[in-house]
């Protein structure tokens, strides 16, 4: 569990870049200046003007210097530093830094190892996010909850912020969702909606979700049987790199005539182009 959660470290920074650049306007126009440098690539320039800011308190600029120097991006790469930047723009209550902080701990990287300290930065972050959330944290949080990690388990908190993470999208939350429906966890089991949340992750190009619904199909479970169908997504999951689907394939070749195996590869290829990217 820890290490599914912990490849998010490395996705989460660029996450809540976005994140700044798509919130509403509110900070002096030099922290805009800064945004537009980084973005430009001029790690340099966005360091040289946030870093007045972020000794003034700015939180933003706090935030952005830090990921600057975790990256080691126009100043030298200092994780201390990063984690004292965050840490003042966590006091305000800052969404995006409140995440970085709870990954840190997650992963035991830089900040001890310590997941009640995560679980009550992720629902900080959660509480005082814009929009509804970062999806990043909604994720998070609801593998804390479902999982017990950091405090006691509360599958139907889990449930909620799970659907929510994705209904905006996120294919991991889709394929966790469909696992919740397929098992009853936090909610009724419903075998046809986990068969339609693994579809839509598998529709993003998320290699266990397509494991997922090739099996679904090929069981008639949640979905009408299709043999044809559920060859195609395990073809698809093993040429994503998921082993589970590999030997499964492996072992249905003395179940299934060959001539039907080179039709799912041709239906492969057709599914595959229409993947999000």
């Amino acid at each position: 569990m820890i290490k599914s959660i912990n490849i998010k470290i490395l996705s989460c920074i660029f996450a809540v870049i976005v994140y700044i650049a798509a919130s509403p306007v509110s900070a002096a126009e030099s922290f805009d200046d800064g945004l537009t440098a980084y973005n430009n690539g001029e790690f340099a320039e966005a360091a040289r003007i946030w870093q007045p800011l972020a000794e003034a308190g700015n939180a933003k600029a706090q935030f952005s210097l830090g990921v600057l120097h975790e990256d080691g991006r126009g100043v030298r790469e200092d994780l201390r530093a990063a984690i004292a930047l965050w840490r003042k723009a966590a006091e305000q209550d800052y969404a995006p830094a409140l995440h970085n902080l709870a990954m840190l701990h997650i992963a035991g990287d830089g900040l001890p190892q310590d997941m009640a300290q995560a679980r009550k930065y992720l629902e900080r972050a959660q509480e005082h996010s814009l929009a509804g959330g970062s999806v990043r944290t909604l994720y998070n949080l609801a593998k804390m909850y479902l999982d017990g990690l950091g405090g006691p388990a509360n599958k139907p908190a889990a449930f909620a912020l799970m659907l929510r993470a994705s209904e905006m999208g996120f294919a991991k939350a889709q394929y966790n969702l469909g696992k919740m429906y397929r098992d009853g966890e936090g909610t009724h089991r419903d075998l046809v909606a986990a068969a339609a949340w693994f579809t839509q992750g598998a529709e993003q190009n998320y290699a266990p979700a397509q494991n997922h619904i090739g099996n679904r199909y090929l069981r008639g479970e949640g979905v009408s049987r299709n043999d044809l169908i559920g060859l195609a997504w395990l073809t698809i999951a093993a040429r994503n790199g998921h082993n589970g689907a590999s030997e499964r394939l492996e072992q249905l070749r003395s179940e299934f005539p060959a001539p039907l195996f080179a039709e799912a590869e041709q239906r492969a290829e057709a599914f595959t182009k229409s993947l999000k990217p």
